[in-house]
């Protein structure tokens, strides 16, 4: 089944875990998160013509975020309940949220880091700016890939 997203049409994507991707998703979503699935469809190089293949390779190119912007992990939102039989959390949703950079530490082991408040949204930004870069680096990847297999130069 082939999806289609802004006039361009998407192969069927299928990754080993898409069911967890598709879990993580509906949680998302039901926090109210917007998510754009369509990120995670590369188009089929194999029907652009050469030119549009550089073309579009150079447009992802410059679509790259600043390095310097960029931060491993991803941002977790945690709730606490205090105790209280009489308090809101008791019954509803917990004191939060409380936010939590979830990142694999230097002994590979997952660590959480507390954030801030007042710095949640530039830690959302920059760990989404690593996401959009690992999906630009592996649609470059491909076309470099597609270009190799037509023995193309460039």
């Amino acid at each position: 089944m082939r999806r289609e997203h802004n006039g361009q049409l998407f192969p069927p994507v299928f990754t080993p875990h898409a069911h967890r991707q598709q879990n993580l998703i509906d949680r998302a979503l039901t926090r109210g998160e917007c998510l754009s699935t369509m990120d995670n469809v590369q188009p089929d190089w194999s029907t652009l013509d050469p030119e549009a293949l550089r073309q579009q390779r150079a447009e992802l190119v410059a679509s790259l975020p600043s390095l310097q912007e960029v931060m491993h992990g991803s941002l977790i939102p945690r709730y606490t309940r205090c105790g209280k039989p009489n308090c809101h959390c008791a019954t509803g949703q917990g004191h939060g949220p409380h936010w939590y950079l979830s990142s694999l530490g230097p002994n590979g082991r997952r660590h959480l880091d507390y954030i801030p408040g007042p710095w949640a949204d530039l830690v959302r930004q920059r760990v989404d700016n690593h996401h959009r870069l690992q999906r630009t680096l592996a649609a470059v990847a491909e076309i470099n890939r597609e270009l190799v297999r037509r023995r193309l130069p460039g």
